[in-house]
């Protein structure tokens, strides 16, 4: 079985050149070989997670960029907001109302250029 995930022993740069999304800015970004941090969680990331992804993504000088891109993904930390996978079984109203939220504040950080 093919793996969807992003592999955690990769760098930001490597894992989106490996999918064809590499656009040159995600060299600058704060995560870049940041291997500690919880990417794609499969579950719900607990609120120390949510906490730590938000604190690194704070001040990072490409969040809008990154937040442009988490509004066409599927799942997984962007701009230090999660927004849960989507799947082939029905969601959760919860886990609906949290994409729905999540994709409103990428939205916000993504500015102008959303």
């Amino acid at each position: 079985m093919a793996n969807m995930g992003r592999r955690a022993n990769l760098q930001i740069s490597q894992w989106f050149t490996q999918g064809g999304f590499f656009e040159g800015w995600e060299d600058l970004a704060n995560c870049n070989g940041r291997f500690d941090l919880p990417w794609t969680p499969n579950h719900r990331p607990s609120f120390e997670e949510q906490q730590v992804m938000a604190e690194v993504c704070s001040d990072c000088p490409v969040i809008a960029k990154c937040a442009r891109r988490g509004l066409s993904a599927v799942g997984g930390f962007y701009a230090g907001v999660w927004i849960p996978w989507q799947t082939m079984t029905p969601e959760s109203a919860d886990t609906r109302v949290i994409r729905i939220h999540n994709r409103r504040k990428l939205k916000g950080l993504a500015g102008n250029g959303a």
